[in-house]
């Protein structure tokens, strides 16, 4: 019984860690839309930062000398979301009919 007590409460903990990166992850965004062309640079500086869950708030991704990042520790809801889609990754259009 501890054990399934345990997960959930490690379960309840991602998701306000998340919570906490998504809004974080927004107010980022909207700093950068404040200036006339603010969504390209979003885009172009989006990837150098991890929500921190410990200090809960964005900081830049640990590089080594070479300017090589170190995403070891970092998951994948940590990063930056992905906005694009499949098909418009592979340069197909959304049909509007």
């Amino acid at each position: 019984m501890n054990k399934l007590i345990r997960k959930a409460a490690q379960g309840a903990g991602k998701m306000v860690h998340q919570a906490g990166a998504k809004k974080a992850w927004a107010d980022h965004k909207a700093g950068y839309l404040k200036k006339e062309d603010g969504q390209k640079e979003y885009d172009m500086e989006k990837g150098e930062f991890y929500y921190n869950k410990d200090k809960g708030k964005l900081r830049l991704i640990p590089t080594d000398d070479g300017e090589v990042q170190d995403r070891s520790g970092i998951e994948d809801w940590q990063l930056a979301p992905q906005r694009k889609s499949a098909l418009n990754m592979l340069g197909i259009k959304k049909r509007n009919y």
